[in-house]
């Protein structure tokens, strides 16, 4: 869906954006850019929507060149998600969300229904934001209307820098739990900017880190923890591999042996959560069973001694 092809971005006085860039986004899939402060992510990002125009080399969105394209029509078609949202604090929720489809000429009917349906998918109900304007609503609102508004025309490609960078820790996983059941509902391909590992590990489908502009190394999160490619990703994941591990796997892993049971005992999980999160819930909760859902659906019980054997199994320990 998004190809990257030997890319190279100079700033004034020769500093170097990205240098000779080449990777691939395969469709539906989420791409975590991570590196320090510095390291080319937020440059990347920002060159698949013209924001910044590259210096030599070439980017494909949908097998077209973006170079080939008028700027402002290719960003109306791909989806923008900051870390300070952005919203125009002179215009309503409904406003907001709405505003590139009618740029793209939607029918009112057609953006009012789009509007409404988005609101539900955030978590936010629909009578009670429509004519909201941004000085009234929590950070964690705004973000979540900021999302909303880069799905709004439905686009196919979706980019994200530190979107929920500026929350608290509670409500930073929160939204990350969110936003991945929409991405399992809608299957759009995110390219996702972040500076935190953890956040990385548990978003991306795959991970690429970047420093001084440059590739190091793009893999799978689990992947990338067990196999570094060089002494700087050493360096970079540090000593807590178990821990990022836990993060990664998630409770999908246990689909095939789930079977509903009459009652829904346990605390309420989704498929996309961790294996961390399933830890911290079994001894905050001192329960012995969590409750999977996939959206409303339930679909059975997972049991603590399950979690347990699976970590010994994948992580060999004994």
């Amino acid at each position: 869906m998004i190809h990257f092809e030997k890319v190279t971005k100079f700033f004034p006085h020769q500093k170097v954006g990205v240098s000779d860039l080449s990777f691939t986004v395969q469709k539906g899939e989420i791409l975590v850019l991570l590196g320090r402060s510095g390291s080319g992510k937020t440059t990347a990002l920002r060159l698949i929507n013209r924001l910044i125009e590259p210096t030599s080399g070439n980017i494909f969105v949908g097998g077209e060149n973006i170079l080939d394209q008028d700027p402002i029509i290719l960003r109306r078609h791909i989806g923008y998600a900051i870390q300070h949202i952005g919203l125009f604090p002179h215009m309503t929720v409904e406003e907001n969300i709405g505003i590139v489809p009618k740029l793209l000429g939607w029918e009112e009917s057609k953006i009012a229904s789009r509007v409404e349906e988005l609101l539900v998918m955030v978590g936010l109900e629909p009578k009670n934001f429509y004519g909201l304007f941004s000085d009234h609503l929590s950070g964690g609102q705004k973000q979540r209307i900021g999302v909303a508004r880069a799905l709004a025309a439905d686009p196919p490609v979706i980019l994200m820098d530190e979107p929920f960078g500026a929350l608290d820790p509670i409500m930073r996983e929160q939204l990350q739990n969110e936003f991945l059941q929409i991405q399992s509902q809608i299957h759009k391909t995110v390219v996702f900017v972040t500076h935190d590992l953890s956040e990385a590990v548990k978003i991306g489908d795959r991970i690429a880190i970047l420093d001084k502009g440059k590739l190091m190394q793009i893999a799978s999160p689990t992947e990338l923890i067990q196999n570094p490619a060089n002494s700087f990703i050493d360096e970079f994941l540090g000593k807590e591999r178990l821990q990022l591990l836990l993060q990664a796997q998630t409770l999908e892993m246990f689909r095939s042996s789930l079977k509903p049971t009459k009652s829904h005992e346990g605390v309420k999980f989704s498929l996309t959560s961790s294996l961390m999160e399933a830890l911290v819930a079994f001894n905050q909760s001192k329960c012995e069973t969590l409750a999977i859902f996939e959206e409303e659906t339930y679909l059975g019980n997972i049991h603590r001694k399950q979690i347990l054997e699976s970590i010994m199994t994948c992580f060999g320990q004994s």
